[in-house]
């Protein structure tokens, strides 16, 4: 693979999912057949083992950068690895991680994954077992000044690639999200909003800050059987410090955002009946400057991060708990991102005249539901969000009047979905666009026989998700 950077560097793509089968599935009005199919691997350029000399260290990253970008500034999205890990696990075939270089090709931003530092001897490098200075108190031996290399590395990017600066994120799990968690107190100018996974806040915390100066969104994702950081609060494992439980590490965020105090309760499909795990999202909105916490609870799930098209093994699950296999957590991850910048209250946030086509979006239903979305923005609007199917606008029923409100339901006189590609739009003066468009509804036929364990619709969002195009599976309501 060819890449550039400005000083020889190996770079590869080295890694490939296994080839899966799937049988042939009933769809509504048609039938899909998914023959022995193999996720590609990514188009761009993995660009590794990249420095930066910051605060007397030299700090190693890697960065990818996609197969072709807009001609306009695309979002940075920072992804952290774990405790005693480096940036070389993120990108492993069995790390869920590892479809965030499938995510950027298809959204086209740039993504960067740097490195921590060694408690031993407190420096960096290429590969090696690093850690973040997350806030942890009495547990983290270093002393790093990891959230201004981060900030560094922000302009390093600004710097070599066109960046929009309203569209900075975090994630990670485990260390990666307790720094993800630092860095929303304390660069809350320049990060929009992260994502934390198997995470809690310190309780000894050596933050500079308490509140961030410019309140971001955040969403949580933690099982209730992880026993590394403990869902209940406590010792991480091997003494690495005391944190709070997940429930505190909640409602520590929702107090510090301001948002409501009940939240829209939605489950998940149980997809995958033999992973011993379900999941569940809590959704707090109306936070300080529109900003609202999302809270999802994995039933069963370990010291692990969800995914439909990503299986950790059964070695892996023996040592860190069992891996929730019902939804994609990268694709939520980014869905929730690319719902928020750093000005939250800025016009025209929806996808209006001028801007680029909206992506589509692969929605699963069973014969008989109905079509019931959550809007993560609400938006406020008198006039009727409009709503098409296959170009055609749906009349009566199928229109939406919902103004205020944050759930959109599709015809539900009749309680059916029909397969198609719907649309939706809104004007209300200030914000012409449109609200999750394309979406391609697939229906398939109720009680349909479990595939391995999974069903018909699972196996569909799997290959789906492996192949890079990005699945939202319908909560139930």
């Amino acid at each position: 693979m060819m890449c550039y950077a400005r000083a020889p560097i190996r770079c590869s793509w080295r890694r490939c999912p296994t080839p899966r089968s799937f049988v042939p599935l009933p769809i509504i009005r048609a039938s899909l057949w998914i023959l022995c199919l193999a996720a590609p691997a990514p188009a761009g350029t993995l660009v590794e083992n990249t420095t930066l000399d910051h605060d007397g260290l030299v700090r190693y990253f890697d960065y990818y950068v996609p197969s072709s970008l807009p001609n306009a500034p695309v979002p940075l999205v920072f992804v952290l690895h774990g405790g005693t890990q480096s940036n070389k696990d993120m990108l492993l075939l069995r790390s869920t991680w590892a479809q965030w270089p499938i995510i950027a090709d298809r959204e086209k931003f740039i993504l960067v994954l740097p490195n921590g530092t060694t408690e031993a001897t407190g420096l960096s490098g290429p590969t090696g077992d690093f850690t973040w200075n997350d806030c942890r108190g009495d547990g983290i031996n270093t002393t790093a000044d990891d959230a201004g290399f981060i900030a560094a590395l922000i302009e390093w990017a600004e710097s070599d690639f066109a960046i929009d600066p309203q569209r900075i994120y975090s994630t990670g799990a485990s260390n990666g999200g307790m720094m993800s968690f630092r860095l929303a107190l304390e660069y809350s100018n320049r990060i929009a909003a992260i994502a934390a996974v198997v995470a809690n806040l310190a309780v000894d915390s050596d933050c500079s800050e308490d509140q961030p100066a410019h309140p971001i969104s955040v969403l949580i994702m933690n099982g209730t059987m992880d026993t590394w950081v403990p869902w209940n609060g406590g010792q991480v494992i091997g003494n690495r410090g005391t944190v709070m439980s997940a429930h505190a590490t909640r409602d520590a965020w929702r107090s510090i955002l301001g948002t409501s105090e009940t939240p829209v309760h939605t489950d998940f499909p149980d997809f995958n009946s033999t992973d011993n795990s379900t999941a569940a999202l809590d959704r707090y909105f109306g936070g300080a400057e529109e900003t609202e916490l999302l809270f999802h609870t994995i039933s069963g799930g370990g010291h692990n991060i969800p995914s439909l098209s990503r299986y950790i093994g059964a070695f892996a699950e023996s040592l860190v708990g069992k891996q929730n296999r019902d939804i994609e957590a990268t694709d939520i991850m980014w869905t929730f991102f690319e719902g928020h910048t750093l000005d939250e209250s800025g016009e025209g946030e929806g996808e209006g005249e001028g801007g680029d086509p909206p992506r589509p979006t692969f929605f699963l239903y069973e014969e008989g539901d109905r079509f019931e979305r959550t809007i993560p923005d609400p938006v406020d609007v008198e006039q009727p969000i409009r709503w098409y199917r296959d170009g055609i606008e749906l009349e009566d029923g199928g229109a939406i009047h919902g103004a205020n409100s944050a759930t959109c339901v599709i015809d539900p006189l009749t309680a059916i979905v029909d397969s198609g590609t719907y649309h939706a739009t809104y004007d209300n003066g200030s914000k012409t666009g449109a609200l999750y468009g394309p979406l391609v509804i697939i229906v398939v036929e109720a009680g349909e026989l479990p595939l391995d364990g999974l069903s018909v619709a699972a196996a569909l969002a799997g290959l789906l998700s492996s192949l890079g195009v990005r699945v939202l599976v319908r909560p139930r309501q």
